[in-house]
């Protein structure tokens, strides 16, 4: 069996930890708010602006941008190494991979194995060029590697970072069967920067910077905290983490996409931990007693349309789901189930207002020919009329050409970012 999208955008998406740029009129929603509408609207009109935001949200971004990026991507995937001096190749190889032994030591004492590894940045410095069937090593501060592309264009890869470095220490051990410790310290630059350059223009421009406060350097879920921000920009096309965040057992985390300073898609949610305590409890998670509590999800369209959920308890959550599956064959217990699951959380549609236009919730979808039971994502609306599911709203007939727009757009964005 199995699960459909929408129980993983519950799961993940309501487990994860989130917060973003936020507006001034609505301090959980990330970015602005325009074209509000603060009456109730009907079916009709809420499916004609949701098939106008599609609409919108499809043509956002160029095709001919999208159909460059995989140009471009195409033909530096293309490069063949074999044309290079196969010594030459060698001998760069040998040379990081020795940085990387460098990096690896182990030995035994009173029965015990350990096993430490250590490993810096700047270990891996150099400028690597490719020309004429020859391969170049030169030391460096950064790292950079210059070659020509399968159509001989110039290719130019760039990676810079920080002297500021953040020391992470990593133990794992276990006293039962064969006694090990293994030791991993990573020094973390906090701040990296790569760029791709073809034919002497950026076309890829990423930004990551890191910061944390660790015990002793050892990661410790229940005192530590962290944050990450990345910002990527693919020729126009910025995808942006404003903020990965978890502090004080309170997780956050906000990210958008745009094209050209506008606005495209936004998220921003924030959760509260309060029941993972430590790395092993990441490592063999028990899902039954994982408790993140306070979660608010929120998701901002071309910022005119939103949808907003929160949800008091995951471990209930979790604990109904996975009783919902068990009775995936008894139609009149998963019912049951799934009408105390949508009791879990509440989620709705809105557009740029505090007026609930429709519910968000679940609803039972029979599958196989009766054989089981599944579920998938309904809007219902507020006048509590009718219900209807996303499917029946955005099938061939009402939203097939946004929604194939819009499937082709995502494919594109994932082809580009791989």
């Amino acid at each position: 069996m199995k699960k459909p999208r929408t129980l993983l955008f519950f799961a993940v998406a309501l487990f994860a930890a989130v917060s973003c740029n936020k507006a001034k009129s609505d301090p959980d929603t990330p970015g602005n708010l325009v074209d509000p509408v603060d009456t109730p609207l009907s079916k009709t009109e809420i499916t004609e602006r949701l098939d106008n935001i599609g609409a919108d949200l499809a043509n956002a971004v160029p095709t001919d941008i999208m159909e460059r990026a995989n140009a471009i991507y195409t033909d530096v995937a293309n490069i063949n190494f074999e044309e290079y001096d196969e010594e030459d190749l060698d001998n760069i190889m040998s040379l990081y991979d020795s940085n990387w032994r460098t990096c690896m030591r182990n030995w035994e004492s009173n029965g015990i194995s350990f096993f430490e590894f250590s490993i810096e940045a700047s270990k891996f410095h150099g400028h690597v060029t490719f020309a004429n069937g020859h391969v170049k090593y030169e030391e460096a501060d950064d790292f950079m590697v210059s070659l020509p592309s399968s159509k001989g264009k110039p290719v130019v890869i760039k990676v810079t970072h920080s002297k500021e470095t953040v020391t992470v220490h990593y133990r794992s051990e276990s006293s039962e069967g064969y006694p090990y410790q293994d030791d991993y310290y990573v020094k973390v630059p906090k701040k990296i920067n790569l760029s791709l350059d073809y034919n002497g223009e950026t076309v890829v421009k990423n930004e990551l910077n890191f910061n944390a406060s660790l015990t002793d350097g050892m990661p410790n879920i229940g005192k530590d905290s962290f944050s990450i921000s990345m910002d990527m920009n693919i020729l126009g096309l910025n995808y942006k983490v404003e903020r990965l965040q978890y502090e004080g057992k309170k997780l956050n985390l906000s990210f958008g996409l745009s094209y050209n300073s506008k606005n495209l898609i936004g998220l921003s949610a924030q959760a509260q931990n309060n029941s993972i305590n430590s790395i092993e409890d990441i490592e063999e998670p028990d899902p039954e007693s994982i408790e993140i509590s306070n979660t608010k999800v929120n998701v901002n369209i071309l910022e005119r349309a939103q949808i907003k959920a929160n949800m008091p308890s995951f471990n209930k959550f979790s604990k109904l789901m996975n009783k919902l599956y068990e009775n995936d064959r008894d139609e009149m217990a998963f019912k049951s189930y799934l009408g105390q699951i949508n009791e879990t959380y509440d989620a709705g549609l809105y557009f740029s207002s505090e007026l609930k236009q429709a519910e968000v919730s679940l609803e039972p979808r029979a599958v196989d020919q009766g054989r089981y039971w599944d579920i998938e994502g309904v809007i219902k609306f507020s006048d509590g009329s009718t219900y209807s599911t996303f499917s029946a709203f955005f099938n061939d007939v009402n939203f097939g050409k946004v929604m194939k727009a819009i499937e082709k757009w995502m494919n594109d964005i994932e082809k580009i970012i791989g």
